[in-house]
């Protein structure tokens, strides 16, 4: 039988391996635990944490949108500036 990779307490982009849940079909199944603070909700298979299919409990996802937005608005005041310039 295929043992399982022990990754507790690894770090993978901004997940932290809290503990070994158990197998479920031949594979491992982690809790995990964000840098935000938060512990996910959903259990990890080790595949999904090594390949870092999951980052982050969601929150580098909404961080990005800010970003985004905030970007969008600050381009769109210098065209505003801009124009009420010329």
């Amino acid at each position: 039988s295929r043992l399982i990779q022990n990754i507790e307490g690894k770090r993978f982009g901004n997940l932290t391996v809290l503990s070994f849940v158990g197998v479920v079909k031949k594979v491992g199944i982690w809790e995990c635990k964000c840098d935000c603070g938060k512990t996910l909700s959903n259990l990890l298979s080790t595949n999904q944490i090594i390949k870092q299919k999951s980052k982050s409990c969601g929150c580098l996802m909404i961080d990005q949108v800010k970003k985004s937005k905030l970007q969008l608005w600050q381009r769109a005041i210098h065209a505003v500036l801009a124009w009420t310039k010329s």
